[in-house]
């Protein structure tokens, strides 16, 4: 089973898929429920999160297996106290 996906950009091309499998990860036959209930850990650029969220807003869509999302910050200032900004969706 996936357990952490990095995206690279927020180009359509390279995150198009990303909600239809989020959805279908979450949604498998009840013998995999336990294995799905292992939270998703996604990285990423700056504005990941908001869009995994208005996907999932907007299509009315409810992800039951935890998912982390990590978004990379791209502020130099802080780069050495804080690497990641970490946002969960659930």
């Amino acid at each position: 089973s996936i357990t952490k996906i990095f995206v690279t950009s927020l180009d359509f091309s390279f995150i198009a898929g990303l909600p239809s499998f989020l959805f279908y990860s979450s949604s498998q036959s009840p013998r995999h429920l336990e294995e799905s209930m292992e939270p998703l850990i996604i990285y990423g650029p700056n504005g990941l999160y908001n869009f995994v969220a208005s996907s999932f807003f907007h299509s009315k869509t409810i992800i039951l297996r935890p998912i982390i999302i990590y978004e990379l910050v791209t502020d130099t200032k802080n780069l050495p106290q804080k690497l990641f900004r970490d946002k969960s969706y659930s």
